[in-house]
């Protein structure tokens, strides 16, 4: 079905507010409106894990980006943390 992207990801970071505010987490959404056909508690659920990851990264403050853009027919969504990475 056709899934309302900015709406889900506003969604999604309302869902961990209260968590990154907690850790002193500053969230950014940069999306346009964008409609894609998914499932959308399927998509939710992904992203829901992709943030939380992104939080466990960063216990002591940080902050969250969600970027989502059209590109050529496909969405490109990139979630972004300033977290310490993974080591090598």
């Amino acid at each position: 079905r056709p899934v309302d992207l900015r709406a889900l990801l506003e969604g999604v970071l309302g869902l961990i507010r209260g968590r990154a505010e907690k850790q002193r987490v500053a969230t950014r959404l940069d999306a346009p409106d964008l409609s894609l056909i998914a499932d959308a508690g399927q998509i939710q659920q992904v992203f829901v894990n992709l943030v939380l990851n992104a939080l466990d990264a960063m216990p002591d403050g940080g902050a969250l980006t969600v970027t989502a853009r059209r590109a050529g027919g496909w969405a490109e969504i990139e979630v972004f943390d300033t977290g310490p990475g993974v080591s090598q």
